[in-house]
């Protein structure tokens, strides 16, 4: 068998998988879309917005709280909202974390955590101030 032989063989094999992977694509599109519809309803997929929580919230909070079986976040507290409702919030300063334990929370709480961390990071560290290059030449 010459090198030519083996290339016409792999390309034939590499035609016969391109035509199977094509039967199998319609199908897998349409799953894919089934899970894409469930994610959103219920999961990760859903937009989720944090933000401070305000003196507004405090009903919510409170809410969240009797759900969790936990005291209320006080001092600046980040909540968490998905689709509008809140499902989550967690105490800057400490790090306690309340949810809603009805609903999959665990990657709104990820994310709370994340955010506080970074926003504890930025508190403790001093600002400093950039020096900006000053061009050479002037303008008359």
């Amino acid at each position: 068998m010459t090198g030519y032989m083996t290339h016409e063989a792999n390309l034939a094999r590499l035609d016969d998988m391109g035509r199977r992977a094509a039967g199998r694509s319609s199908r897998v599109v349409a799953s894919t879309a089934t899970r894409a519809r469930t994610r959103t309803e219920d999961g990760p997929a859903a937009t989720v917005a944090i933000r401070r929580a305000t003196a507004a919230d405090g009903s919510a909070l409170e809410r969240l709280a009797a759900l969790d079986s936990a005291a209320a976040p006080s001092g600046e507290v980040l909540i968490a909202e998905v689709g509008g409702e809140p499902h989550a919030a967690i105490e800057i300063a400490t790090g306690a974390t309340i949810a809603d334990p009805f609903r999959p929370t665990a990657h709104t709480v990820g994310l709370l955590t994340l955010r506080a961390r970074r926003l504890r990071k930025r508190a403790d560290s001093p600002r400093r101030l950039r020096l900006r290059p000053r061009s050479a030449f002037r303008a008359a």
